[in-house]
């Protein structure tokens, strides 16, 4: 049983104490007292629900197949271009299960201690994709196995065997953020990504982990990527790059609060359910959306969302739990609380 204070951010001392099973996260009891769906071996299982994953799904197996695959230089895991036949040209993204960070297969082997164990950064990259409805824009992304390759990492000396991991559809782009000011990029764009991370509590969002494209307006288009690192079963340690930048302390437009206002505790959760997520982490999904929720209804931006959740001593679960005040985000007169 989780014991919840529910939160009045403008009168505190209205606050109602519930021992219902995260009520006040509005997480119905039937959502999480549900069977949970066994986790198998990663297969793909609904494939023929939908014809334009089918269709992906296809060719990224027909390009491998024609074409090969490329090793990304960047990042810290097995991560490959699927060929289009085009000179310089990519369909997507692969990235095996066995060769995430930390992984036995990992071709790079630079990081010894991944943020999260190996293994399970594949169903989060698809949560990503799934949980945000394209409105952050988090590229089409699903499950794939049966992916066979000379130049995916195998062990010395034995036979190659077909693995299984995320897919991404690949997005044309002129690099990623890193590269160019931040200075450049819109308010509503930073935004979008930010109540994104929020929401999957992301531990890695950093500037190399937002790809830009530049529109024939001259404007540019901010696109996320690498989730392979949300959703813990601990919510401590996030990081967003975008903290520090100036338009995360611009207040939130009309129709991000009315994004904010729809989002659906219930239907994230059963998404978590149904790709056989741990219940702990559908709890943290539900505890930081309805903390997104709770704090831009009542003015706060996305720099005092963040600024109050993130950082290597966060655990948001201590400091509602103390009810300390915020006074370095909000300001005294403010308090949140949550045991």
């Amino acid at each position: 049983m989780h014991e919840v204070l529910i939160l009045n951010a403008k009168h505190p001392r209205r606050s109602v104490h519930s021992s219902t099973k995260l009520k006040s996260l509005h997480l119905k009891r039937l959502s999480l007292e549900m069977p949970l769906v066994k986790r198998k071996s990663i297969k793909i299982q609904d494939s023929l629900k939908n014809s334009r994953k089918t269709k992906f799904l296809s060719r990224t197996k027909q390009h491998t197949s024609n074409y090969g695959l490329e090793l990304c230089s960047e990042g810290v895991g097995g991560t490959y271009f699927v060929k289009d036949g085009k000179k310089s040209k990519y369909y997507a993204v692969f990235k095996p299960v066995d060769e995430e960070p930390g992984a036995a297969h990992n071709p790079k082997n630079v990081l010894q201690y991944p943020l999260l164990p190996p293994g399970g950064g594949a169903i989060r990259e698809v949560a990503a994709y799934l949980l945000d409805r394209n409105f952050a824009g988090v590229p089409e992304t699903y499950l794939i196995d049966g992916i066979l390759d000379p130049r995916l990492s195998y062990p010395s000396g034995q036979p190659l065997f077909p693995k299984t991991g995320s897919i991404q559809r690949f997005k044309t782009n002129t690099g990623d953020a890193s590269l160019m000011g931040y200075t450049r990029f819109l308010v509503e764009e930073v935004h979008r990504i930010g109540i994104l991370d929020i929401r999957l509590y992301n531990l890695d969002r950093s500037c190399e982990n937002l790809l830009v494209q530049k529109k024939s307006s001259g404007q540019f288009h901010l696109i996320p990527i690498d989730h392979s690192y949300i959703l813990p079963d601990t919510l401590s340690n996030a990081w967003f790059d975008w903290l520090y930048w100036p338009q995360a302390k611009v207040h939130f437009s009309k129709e991000s609060l009315a994004y904010i206002a729809r989002l659906n505790i219930e239907e994230d959760v059963k998404i978590l359910q149904g790709l056989g997520f741990k219940e702990q982490t559908m709890v943290n999904l539900g505890i930081t959306t309805w903390f997104l929720k709770e704090a831009a209804v009542n003015g706060w931006n996305l720099y005092e969302i963040g600024k109050f959740i993130s950082g290597t001593s966060a655990d948001i679960g201590k400091k509602v739990r103390n009810g300390n005040r915020n006074d370095e985000v909000r300001g005294a007169g403010t308090e949140w609380r949550y045991i």
